[in-house]
């Protein structure tokens, strides 16, 4: 396959043959060989062009809905590259855009947003909302707010008040399968089911949240402490002397749907490095119902029997692999 930048999305399509959308803002098309098949899109703001492809759908009979944020639209593109359509996604509420998360099979669109809940110090967390409406806007239903990621802020010093993420919050996210929006709150177990703005089911995941021991806690510092260059550890070390370590560890921390109609959550990691695991909380599929994904592995994609994703070698250079189990 070609050179990639800064990928954003990969999808294996009917035939095997696999479409990757980088930060050339094209939309290429290789066969199950790794041969060019097709290549359309570029930087622009006409027809077919995008200022930044930051999700891709795969619509019926192989084609493609890209959804541009930046530019607040979707495009449809047929298999053979031409554009069939282009909707304005403008979609605003009280607090500004909302970005494009996902599409059902209707052909409603899922907006997500992330709403900031900034403190000048201490821990602070932000809140998801999911809406769905029709693709140009229209009929908005509001799914729920949800909890968010968690952060802590520090302003013990002058100037601008750093901060950092926390690790094991919480986040809640979600998914669409058929018609279905599924909202994985807070990292699991809980598991929400809407179906058009109306909630259809609610259900508890079979796993658990997770105390560290003291033990595990020290562990994780020292292993924070190890992937830190040498130049930069004593200030690392003050930091984390501030910052708070969560010990309640939800037990995932995203979800993603297959193309095959089944629905994976990913297992909460330690560290970023480590082996993925995916977990098939609904549907059937030729895969096992936990899979393990290699280091440093970005799953964009999971079908009957394949993964498919972005590996960064030592180097950091993107490689498109799709993982086949027998």
């Amino acid at each position: 396959m070609a050179e990639f930048f800064r990928v954003t999305g990969v999808r294996v399509l009917t035939d095997r043959s696999v479409v990757v959308v980088d930060g050339s803002q094209m939309i290429r098309r290789f066969s199950p060989e790794g041969e060019l098949a097709m290549a359309t899109g570029g930087k622009g703001s006409g027809p077919g062009e995008f200022q930044f492809l930051g999700r891709l759908e795969v619509l019926t009979g192989d084609s493609l809905l890209a959804i541009d944020p930046a530019q607040r639209r979707v495009t449809v593109v047929a298999p053979d590259a031409s554009v069939v359509r282009v909707v304005m996604t403008d979609v605003h509420d009280q607090l500004g855009f909302l970005e494009p998360a996902g599409r059902t099979s209707s052909g409603r669109m899922l907006y997500r947003r992330w709403l900031p809940n900034r403190v000048r110090s201490g821990r602070w967390r932000d809140t998801s909302t999911f809406q769905l409406m029709d693709e140009d806007g229209s009929n908005p239903k509001l799914l729920g707010r949800y909890a968010g990621r968690e952060f802590w802020a520090d302003d013990s010093e002058p100037g601008p008040v750093p901060s950092w993420h926390l690790h094991f919050s919480g986040i809640s996210s979600a998914a669409v399968t058929g018609d279905t929006v599924w909202v994985l709150v807070e990292g699991g177990p809980q598991l929400e089911g809407w179906v058009d703005g109306q909630q259809v089911l609610v259900d508890s995941l079979p796993a658990s949240v997770r105390t560290l021991t003291d033990a595990e806690v020290r562990d994780w510092l020292s292993g924070g402490e190890s992937r830190v260059p040498v130049q930069q550890r004593t200030r690392w070390r003050e930091r984390m002397e501030k910052l708070p370590v969560l010990t309640e560890v939800p037990p995932f921390d995203s979800l993603l749907a297959g193309s095959d109609g089944t629905l994976w959550a990913r297992r909460q990691p330690y560290w970023l490095t480590e082996p993925q695991t995916w977990r098939r909380v609904r549907g059937s599929s030729g895969l096992p119902a936990m899979v393990e994904l290699p280091e440093r592995f970005r799953t964009y994609d999971i079908g009957f029997d394949y993964v498919a994703g972005v590996r960064l070698d030592d180097l950091g250079i993107e490689n498109v692999e799709v993982l086949l189990f027998d």
